[in-house]
């Protein structure tokens, strides 16, 4: 861990949010276990998975880190319907409730060096995704989904760029990102993305234009186009994985349509959206 995270404020302010996520977890799964299901409970239960995952990791807690990063992928497959709620899947979820709440009590004494194993959890946690709907029935779905048009604005050398990339079989792509509700300062949210995906890719423009936003701008989802070696599924885990403050993911491959002499070249999206 860097020097910052071992400071005591940052530890404690650490525990405390494991403290409150950890019950609030509880919470919504005794809601799941009585049937009382709602989206804004699904939604609350995966940003919950998805908060601990990055105090975790920011924190260099591994073991934390990955154990809910599979409880954040079972709830990822229920809210999209990927995966029904089982008497055994709240049994097990309960259980990893439980080893989250000894591997907190254990940090001050191990940091990263907990003996507290997770192993079995995790495997069990990968099995019920296993159960899920088969790849094909995923991939229709996904198709199923209704295809929309995004114009960018493209001046000559990003076409260039564009097809220079096509040319050398890169991926062309649009990765359309929404930012957490309650993110603070938003603006500069979207230009810490623009950066992180220009280390995986070359951005070649966005929806809005993030470097022309003031920190005041109060911007809720972005588009970005970009090349990258990376295709549409990888792109879309490493996003998940990667990225803070995010509430939902969308990735779309990209096409260059050349129009007739007497119109402006365009581009748009032709396939469908791979969604979080």
């Amino acid at each position: 861990m860097s020097e910052i995270y071992e400071r005591p404020e940052m530890i404690k302010a650490f525990l405390d949010e494991l403290e409150e996520e950890i019950q609030f977890l509880e919470k919504c799964i005794l809601e799941l276990e009585t049937n009382e299901t709602t989206e804004n409970v699904i939604q609350d239960i995966f940003r919950a998975a998805h908060t601990l995952k990055g105090s975790s990791s920011a924190m260099g807690y591994e073991k934390m880190k990955l154990l809910t990063h599979e409880m954040e992928n079972v709830f990822d497959k229920i809210r999209n319907n990927l995966l029904k709620v089982t008497k055994p899947m709240i049994n097990l979820l309960f259980k990893c409730i439980d080893c989250l709440t000894l591997l907190k009590e254990d940090f001050l004494a191990h940091k990263n060096e907990t003996q507290i194993e997770i192993k079995h959890l995790v495997h069990h946690l990968k099995e019920i995704q296993e159960n899920s709907l088969s790849k094909k029935e995923e991939h229709l779905i996904r198709m199923d989904i209704k295809k929309e048009d995004i114009i960018f604005d493209l001046d000559i050398e990003q076409k260039n760029m564009l097809k220079a990339a096509n040319s050398k079989g890169y991926f062309s792509m649009v990765c359309e990102i929404k930012i957490l509700e309650d993110s603070l300062m938003k603006s500069i949210r979207a230009l810490l993305i623009l950066n992180w995906l220009n280390e995986i890719g070359n951005v070649i423009a966005s929806l809005p234009n993030v470097l022309e936003l003031s920190p005041d701008d109060n911007v809720d989802t972005i588009k970005y186009l970009l090349t990258t070696e990376l295709d549409n599924e990888v792109m879309l885990q490493k996003i998940k994985e990667n990225l803070m403050d995010i509430d939902d993911v969308k990735v779309f491959s990209y096409k260059i349509q050349e129009l007739n002499k007497n119109e402006t070249n365009e581009t748009i999206v032709q396939s469908r959206k791979i969604m979080n």
